[in-house]
């Protein structure tokens, strides 16, 4: 019997993310959500706790990807990739 499993590649985002934090071009204040986003990744204060199964992570997770988002669709907007 075969595997269903499906493997994902994230690492394409982890470089584009690394070179938009490093580029002069990025705002800082999107340098500082994306900061601002892993301290609270990081720190005990939540919106939702830890503690809380399944939706304690989810405000984790939720807030990192929007900070990406954002991050990267600066520098989609600017024609580098």
């Amino acid at each position: 019997m075969k595997s269903a499993a499906v493997t994902v590649d994230h690492s394409g985002v982890l470089i584009r993310t690394w070179r938009a934090l490093r580029a002069p071009s990025t705002p800082l204040w999107k340098k500082g959500i994306f900061v601002a986003a892993l301290a609270y990744l990081v720190l005990p204060v939540d919106m939702v706790p830890d503690v809380v199964p399944i939706v304690g992570w989810l405000d984790d997770v939720g807030i990192l990807a929007i900070a990406v988002s954002q991050l990267l669709k600066q520098r989609t907007d600017n024609g580098v990739q």
